[in-house]
Formats: C-alpha cells, structure tokens, sequence
C-alpha cells in the first residue's frame, strides 16, 4: 500500500498530487493539479468569464458558432479514475460545474506525461480536438455542458486506470 504526506502548493496555482503511472505501477510521479487561469488554460480552450473590456457590458457574447446548431446537456460524473479519454475534432465544448467537485484531464496528445489536471472550479471552453476527461472528488458531479448538435468524437482508452491518491493529513513515509 502507497502512502504520501500532506502535498500541495496552492500559494503556485496548484495541487501536488501522486498517481500511479500506467505502465509502471510500482513507481509513482508527482502531476500538479492546476486552479484554472487565462494563463495555463489559454493551449486548451478559454475561461466563460467577462472579457475585461473598458466599457463593462453587463452582456457579453463569450463564444459562439454561426456554422453549426448548439445542444445544452448535463452529465453526471461518479467516476473517481480516468479509464479513457475523448476528443470533438469539430466542436467547441463546454465544461460549467453546477455540483460536486470535478478534475478536468486535458491534453493535446495520449501520453500520460503530456496530461494536465485542473479543479473544474469555472467554466471553460475546450478547443476542438483537445483530449479531455472528468472525474468526480465528490460523490457525484454533476456538469452543464454545451456543444454542436451533432458531436463526432474520437475515443482513446487507457492502458489501464489512471488512479489519483489524496494527499494524507497525517506525515508519512512513502
């Protein structure tokens, strides 16, 4: 059984968190958890947040297609390890959190070196073809998502779970 200190730095924009490589079980590495800001989110799609102009709209079109008709969903997260991953080649998508806490997986490639991890404390919008997945840290989450009415995805499975350990209050060795 693995067992890890207290980690995190949240003082640098994140959470030190140990997971279990995928093909290497008995090592593991240390990925951080990133809060999301315009800056490390920006390879990966935007913030849904006012823009900051000078005249402060109290309405302001964020995002939007004019090719392609939209859908509005919800997804109910209750997986606690990601097992696969998705990507849309040709739409945008949404990720709002309305319940629960979520951990957004988002890379450009599917190798496990290349994954960034983020709270899902904000809305965002992927760019097209970004790899993405969610897992829960609570019971369920629950997700509002909006993207084209018709969604092509491609779909990559991971060589085996990819499990996330919380960080123990209690000091440990490893």
């Amino acid at each position: 059984m693995m067992r890890y200190r207290k980690a995190g730095n949240e003082a640098a924009g994140g959470l030190i968190v140990p997971f279990a490589p995928m093909q290497y079980r008995k090592r593991s590495t240390m990925k951080r958890i990133n809060y999301i800001t315009k800056e490390n989110f920006n390879k990966y799609g935007i913030i849904i947040d006012f823009t900051g102009r000078p005249d402060n709209p109290s309405f302001e079109i964020i995002v939007k297609n004019e090719e392609d008709p939209w859908r509005i969903a919800m997804l109910r997260v209750e997986d606690r390890e990601f097992t696969f991953l998705e990507k849309h080649p040709a739409s945008l998508e949404t990720f709002e959190p309305v319940e629960g806490v979520s951990l957004l997986l988002v890379s450009l490639e599917t190798e496990p070196d290349e994954f960034e991890y983020f709270i899902l404390d904000r809305p965002v919008c992927l760019n097209h073809g970004v790899w993405h997945s969610i897992i829960t840290l609570t019971e369920v989450s629950k997700i509002k998502i909006t993207e084209n009415l018709e969604v092509d995805t491609d779909y990559y499975n991971l060589n085996e779970p990819l499990e996330l350990f919380a960080a123990s209050h209690k000091k440990s060795a490893l």
